[in-house]
């Protein structure tokens, strides 16, 4: 019986899917596995890599492929391949990252397993700039090995990555509302979706490789397009929501984004500023996490951002 279903979704990886099935068939566990890979119908030679090691390499038959006849575009392959998960937990590895511990699909499970009251374990990781430098995500005192985090915590401050995502698969796995393939923050509403179920454990250590992708959402969407989704789509989970530090959170998270957003906006000059200082309690509460000085900046020369937009 799999233990733990290893989910990759991926499209136009041709050059980075070997690595990313290395890393997980690399994987020392006491337990069964199997890596689901969801292909996108990829226009390049991802299909032949994926093949490649499905008859190559000595763990092969670990794997459980998916080739969508046409493309279904990234959430709904992702959610189809999430409930296609045979395993009593999944692990999350995109196509164009990469593990770099071979225990630590064993140390997350440990953990999990001894510790009911955790929906999700995450860990630490490394960037990999375009630049090819690889980079530690975040730095904590070295005492801290496992630490503990709140939902709310969580949804203002989103520090840690899809490949690092290890977790029970609950009955929300079933039951997605439809609105969710339609975020683009899949990764972000998937943790609030588990975390209704219990805590967030974050493990110090990095174990593996986020590679920055100049063609992600994040780097080809504009930024009012992104904040539009975001904002509906936490007022949509909101709805539904019954954890009210939570629901606190989210709503701050909500002003936040407008904060972030108003100088791209078409509001009057005078309109922005007003807001600005409406809710200039909030920005020097999170004053880094929105931008310190750079986000009072833009309010002052919003004119010329809103156009650049």
């Amino acid at each position: 019986m799999v233990a733990v279903s290893v989910c990759m979704i991926t499209y136009g990886h041709e050059k980075f899917i070997g690595q990313a099935i290395e890393s997980v068939l690399m994987q020392q566990t006491n337990f069964a596995i199997e890596l689901l890979i969801a292909n996108d119908h990829s226009p390049d030679n991802t299909d032949q890599q994926i093949r490649h090691y499905i008859a190559t390499h000595p763990k092969g038959y670990l794997i459980k492929y998916i080739l969508r006849e046409k493309n279904w575009q990234m959430m709904p392959n992702f959610i189809d391949a999430l409930q296609q998960c045979s395993g009593k937990y999944i692990a999350l590895c995109e196509g164009d990252d990469y593990w770099t511990d071979p225990n630590k699909l064993q140390r997350q499970y440990d953990y999990i397993e001894q510790h009911p009251d955790i929906a999700l374990v995450a860990h630490n990781f490394h960037i990999l700039t375009q630049q090819q430098e690889i980079v530690r995500a975040n730095t904590h005192p070295p005492h801290q090995e496992i630490l503990q985090i709140s939902p709310q915590d969580f949804a203002l401050r989103p520090f840690f990555q899809t490949a690092s995502f290890f977790f029970r698969k609950t009955p929300t796995i079933e039951q997605l509302p439809k609105w969710y393939a339609h975020v683009l923050a899949g990764d972000y509403f998937l943790v609030l979706f588990l975390a209704q179920h219990g805590n967030i454990a974050y493990m110090t250590t990095p174990m593996s490789v986020y590679r920055k992708n100049p063609q992600s959402v994040s780097h080809t969407t504009k930024f009012l397009t992104v904040k539009d989704n975001f904002v509906q789509h936490l007022k949509l989970f909101n709805q539904t929501n019954t954890n009210a530090p939570l629901r606190t959170a989210l709503q701050t998270n909500i002003l936040l984004w407008e904060l972030k957003a108003k100088p791209y906006e078409t509001d009057t000059y005078a309109q922005k500023i007003i807001f600005f200082m409406r809710h200039y309690a909030c920005y020097l509460r999170h004053f880094y996490a929105i931008g310190h000085f750079k986000l009072a900046i833009k309010y002052l020369f919003s004119p010329w951002f809103a156009k650049a937009q």
